[in-house]
C-alpha cells in the first residue's frame, strides 16, 4: 500500500473483505492510529488498487493503539 502519509500514522494488520454479491469485488481494511491527533480511523483500499489512496477514511469514536488485531467472519 503506497500512501502518502503524514508521520506519527500507524497502520495495523489489514484484513481483507469480500462483497457478498459480488465475488470479484474485494477491499482491504486496516486500522490507522494517528499519534499526531491521538485519534484511529478506518481506512478501505480497492484490492485491486493498493498503490492509490483509499476508497473510504471512517473515523472512529476513540482511538485505537498499534497493536490491536482483528478478525472478520463471513456474513
Amino acid at each position: 500500500m503506497q500512501t502518502n502519509l503524514k508521520q506519527n500514522l500507524y497502520p495495523s494488520e489489514p484484513q481483507p473483505a469480500q462483497d457478498a454479491q459480488n465475488p470479484e469485488q474485494s477491499w482491504v481494511i486496516t486500522v490507522v492510529y494517528d499519534g499526531n491527533s491521538h485519534s484511529s480511523e478506518v481506512w478501505v483500499f480497492d484490492s485491486d488498487r493498493l498503490d492509490d489512496e483509499p476508497v473510504g477514511k471512517l473515523r472512529l469514536p476513540s482511538p485505537i493503539p498499534p497493536g490491536f488485531h482483528g478478525t472478520w467472519k463471513p456474513a
